[in-house]
């Protein structure tokens, strides 16, 4: 039992790929979270300020 542990724990090749890829979905929801949120609540702002300095 130990054996079969040992041998998937040791399964070699370069994980450095792997966790870049793993990455990916976490930018992908970031920049959509920040063209459908942060963006048009800051042209809101900037609205908003614009009419309250004119």
């Amino acid at each position: 039992m130990a054996s079969i542990a040992w041998a998937q724990g040791t399964s070699g090749g370069s994980g450095g790929g792997n966790t870049l890829l793993s990455l990916v979905p976490f930018v992908l929801i970031f920049i959509i979270f920040y063209f459908l949120l942060i963006l048009p609540q800051q042209r809101r702002q900037k609205k908003l300020r614009a009419m309250l300095d004119a």
